[in-house]
């Protein structure tokens, strides 16, 4: 569920703040707006539908991403080795994640509009793993399931 104002429909809200408000009219956001979908919610286990690199950027691919439940959403990573039919971990937009100050948002990353975050370990709380390296799950996960707690162990 997108979060938006209800005096101006914008969805650029600065959730963090107290008291909440929106970012585009400076409105006050009541809780039923802004505070209805609890951010652990927000980060999830998506399986990369396609993948392309972005036109011009050496290092960027851009990413179409089944989040469950029907939704799919496009998002821009440096990560490399995400290819189509991969689970990966996604924070979705509003998501807020241990080693980050703002919220996940909306952004233009090389020209093209992304709409989540391809997490790395650090960015889950889980040791092991480097610093902008994608996290790969098994198949056993789901797209839309939450991420588990810990790094899954490799299966021999």
């Amino acid at each position: 569920m997108t979060k938006a104002c209800t005096a101006c429909g914008s969805e650029d809200l600065d959730l963090e703040e107290t008291p909440p408000f929106c970012n585009e009219c400076g409105e006050e956001v009541t809780e039923e707006e802004g505070g209805s979908e609890a951010s652990a919610d927000l980060v999830v286990v998506a399986v990369i539908t396609e993948s392309v690199p972005v036109p011009n950027k050496d290092k960027l691919t851009k990413l179409r991403v089944d989040l469950g439940g029907g939704e799919e959403v496009t998002v821009v990573t440096n990560a490399k080795y995400c290819d189509a039919g991969k689970r990966i971990v996604v924070a979705k937009v509003g998501a807020s994640l241990p080693n980050m100050e703002e919220l996940v948002a909306k952004a233009t990353v090389g020209g093209v509009k992304s709409e989540g975050m391809v997490c790395d370990s650090p960015m889950l709380g889980w040791s092991g793993g480097a610093a902008g390296q994608a996290v790969f799950l098994p198949e056993s996960f789901s797209a839309g399931e939450k991420p588990p707690t810990a790094r899954p162990k490799p299966s021999s």
